[in-house]
């Protein structure tokens, strides 16, 4: 698909996600009309899709899992507050020395950080390197690279540029404190200061009632998760085993609550996977905005209904026995849920966010 500047048919317009919580309203299906305004593709995203092969790094690399041939970076905006450098330090003083090699481990930070304004092509101009062509970590910019800041001040098209090649991780949160916490925990857990966590999977999907999103969803990924279709399930030649709470009487908010507290059959999973709408709340009332916006409509909610409180997990609804040390999280839903006030909940790793 092609939405402007070249040819392109769309067979079939997607089904947005996303419930407005006032009203219990869905999105309507995408026309061709709601896609002029998206512009065409980036001269990186052309340029890698022409090639035959993709490959996110060069020959140099054997092993991409390898800290010591891949390397890892920290790239920060060129006026971050000096507090949150510091909160970051356990986490890099740690990664330093796995690293090993000062080649192959930067902090991108002052004259060398992202500028105000900076696009990504003219930051890797500035170190030498190229987004369209595989990384090569000893050229400048390890493969692993950690973006910390607002969208606002390192924008998200900046971060989806680098991500055409690069490993990409972004940090943002509202507080200090919870930088520090995310950066120790990690490190805490990596030097096995809490208990690893076994090869166990959680899926997470709703289908709700008159609801046309979550039943596809649900049917085009469960799917593949549990090896129902062509493919055998997910994860399984990394030997995890897939626990599934899809529909009626799974995708609970209770039920998700017991995924987070390790209480559902299979003990606390190390993945979860969490397919839903997420909730849409007015601008009208910024604070009940932060605290929700994005939280996870579960499978009480029905096509129509105002959102309830039974009927979404949010931030505020992690439980304070949660088990998520060292879990990692996948959230596909619309919006975004406030993983500041996840980690400030949980005082534990924060997740993915996806969207």
């Amino acid at each position: 698909m092609t939405p402007a500047g070249g040819a392109g048919v769309v067979e079939r317009m997607p089904i947005p996600m996303g419930v407005v919580a006032e009203t219990g309203a869905t999105h309507p299906r995408l026309t061709e009309d709601n896609l002029r305004h998206i512009g065409g593709d980036s001269g990186p995203v052309l340029a890698r899709s022409a090639r035959s092969r993709a490959l996110a790094v060069d020959g140099t690399v054997d092993d991409p899992m390898d800290l010591t041939q891949t390397g890892w970076a920290v790239l920060l905006p060129s006026d971050v507050d000096p507090a949150i450098r510091e909160a970051l330090k356990p986490l890099l003083d740690w990664r330093r020395s796995r690293v090993n090699d000062d080649k192959l481990f930067k902090v991108f930070e002052g004259n060398a950080g992202v500028r105000p304004g900076q696009t990504a092509g003219s930051w890797a101009a500035t170190k030498g390197v190229s987004l369209a062509a595989p990384v090569s970590p000893r050229r400048g910019v390890p493969y692993y690279l950690l973006m910390v800041g607002s969208p606002q001040r390192v924008p998200f098209e900046f971060q989806a540029q680098f991500d055409l090649q690069w490993a990409v991780g972004r940090l943002h949160f509202d507080k200090v404190e919870d930088y520090a916490a995310y950066a120790q925990k990690v490190v805490d857990y990596e030097k096995g200061v809490t208990p690893p966590r076994r090869r166990r999977a959680a899926l997470w999907m709703p289908r709700n009632a008159g609801d046309l999103a979550t039943p596809l969803l649900a049917g085009a990924v469960g799917t593949d998760f549990l090896g129902e279709g062509v493919s055998p399930p997910l994860g399984q030649r990394q030997k995890f085993e897939v626990h599934s709470f899809i529909g009626d009487g799974q995708a609970t908010k209770s039920k998700l609550t017991d995924i987070f507290r390790g209480t559902v059959d299979g003990g606390p999973p190390a993945i979860v996977f969490t397919g839903s709408h997420g909730a849409e709340w007015a601008i009208a009332d910024p604070a009940v905005q932060q605290k929700r916006q994005g939280a996870l409509v579960s499978q009480e909610w029905e096509r129509g209904q105002p959102l309830q409180p039974e009927h979404y997990f949010s931030a505020e609804d992690l439980p304070a026995d949660a088990d998520v040390n060292g879990m990692m999280a996948f959230v596909f839903a619309c919006l975004i849920l406030s993983s500041a006030n996840f980690v400030r909940s949980s005082r534990s790793i924060p997740r993915n966010c996806g969207s």
